[in-house]
């Protein structure tokens, strides 16, 4: 974090947002945003709030999100129930 004071009254999950759109997210578990060689890296694009989770949306390109390929367990299990 960049130590400003404002940080200091953000809860948890909002430093960890914060956090994410600062590009931190690639420092912290840099084998999830691997790009290849000659590749563009991987944009973030929107971070969605889950329960007690984080979505973040990393793509290329802004899209719509095809739900049916997503790891997102709440998204997972209700595609899981409608089949």
């Amino acid at each position: 974090m960049n130590g400003n004071k404002n940080d200091k009254q953000l809860s948890q999950k909002e430093q960890l947002i914060l956090l994410c759109w600062n590009g931190m997210l690639k420092e912290m578990i840099p084998e999830i945003l691997q790009t290849e060689a000659g590749k563009k890296p991987l944009t973030l694009w929107e971070i969605n709030e889950s329960g007690n989770m984080l979505d973040p949306r990393y793509g290329d390109i802004n899209q719509e999100m095809n739900n049916e390929w997503s790891i997102n367990p709440y998204v997972y299990l209700t595609f899981a129930i409608a089949n």
